[in-house]
C-alpha cells in the first residue's frame, strides 16, 4: 500500500465535492486568505481532439530563464545561441542541481517524461531548493491558482483538478467584460497539491513547463515564463501521459 502522501499525491484518497451553485455564477474560494476565481475549462471529448492535433509552432519570443539550463541534458551556456538553433517548443521541468535548481529542456516531450519519472524520487530535494514557499502535501491547495503579479499579489484565478484552460484569452482578468484577459497576464502561481502543466500558447502548443511538488513559483520570471502563459492544464490526480 503507498505511504499516506504518495497515495494522495497519485490520487488514491478523495477529495470533497464542489458545491453547487448556480449557472452563470462565478464560484470565489477563499483559501490561505486568498480569494481568487474559480476557471472551468473545456470538455475531455474537446481536450483529448486538441491534444491529438497539436502542432508544433516556434515560441512567440525567445525563451531567456535567470536560473541556469541544461537543454536534453547538456548544459546550455550560450542561451541566444540555443534559441537561434531551437525555435521549436521546448519541454522543461525544474530538477535538482547543486545546491539550486536547473531548468531541464528538451526538444522531445517524451524526454521530458523520462526525466518526470525520475521526479518522484527527488520530491524532497526540489521542495528544499524551491523557488517560492511550500506546504504539505495534503493541506496544499488542490486548485491550480495563478497571480497577476509577482509574489502571489493582485487579481487571482484558480483551476481545479483536471481542468483544461485552453485560452486564457477567454476569461476576464477582473470579470469586467472591458477588462483586459488573462493571456500572457499570469506572474506566479501557488503551491498546487496536484501535477499541473503551463503553455506559452493557446491549445496546450508552444513551450511547455511541468511542475509535480506543491511549492510556489513566486516569480514566473526567473524561470522564463512572466507574462507567457496562454493555456493551462491542472493534471489532478492523473499525471500526463508523456
Amino acid at each position: 500500500m503507498l505511504p499516506a502522501k504518495n497515495a494522495l499525491r497519485h490520487g488514491y484518497l478523495r477529495q470533497s465535492a464542489l458545491k453547487i451553485r448556480p449557472p452563470n455564477q462565478p464560484l470565489i474560494r477563499q483559501v490561505a486568505k486568498m480569494s481568487y476565481v474559480v476557471q472551468r475549462g473545456i470538455s475531455e471529448e474537446q481536450f483529448h481532439e486538441l491534444w491529438r492535433n497539436r502542432k508544433v509552432s516556434q515560441r512567440k519570443r525567445p525563451f531567456i530563464p535567470a536560473i541556469p539550463i541544461s537543454l536534453d541534458g547538456e548544459t546550455v551556456d550560450d542561451v541566444e545561441r540555443m534559441n537561434a538553433e531551437n525555435p521549436g517548443p521546448l519541454y522543461m521541468t525544474l530538477v535538482p542541481d547543486g545546491p539550486g535548481l536547473i531548468l531541464a529542456a528538451y526538444t522531445v516531450r517524451a524526454s521530458l517524461g523520462a526525466e518526470v519519472a525520475k521526479l518522484g524520487e527527488r520530491e524532497g530535494v526540489l521542495e528544499q531548493r524551491s523557488l517560492g514557499d511550500c506546504v504539505d502535501l495534503g493541506s496544499a491547495n488542490p486548485d491550480l491558482v495563478f497571480f497577476e503579479h509577482e509574489n502571489l499579489r493582485g487579481v487571482a484565478a484558480g483551476a481545479p483538478p483536471f481542468e483544461k484552460l485552453s485560452n486564457l484569452g477567454d476569461f476576464s482578468l477582473t470579470g469586467s467584460p472591458f477588462s483586459d484577459s488573462w493571456n500572457d497576464q499570469m506572474s506566479s502561481i501557488a503551491a498546487c497539491r496536484w501535477s499541473y502543466s503551463i503553455f506559452e500558447h493557446v491549445n496546450f502548443q508552444g513551450n511547455e513547463m511541468y511542475i509535480n511538488f506543491p511549492c510556489s513559483l513566486n516569480d514566473l520570471g526567473s524561470i522564463g515564463w512572466s507574462d507567457r502563459v496562454s493555456s493551462i492544464i491542472n493534471w489532478g490526480s492523473a499525471p500526463p501521459g508523456f
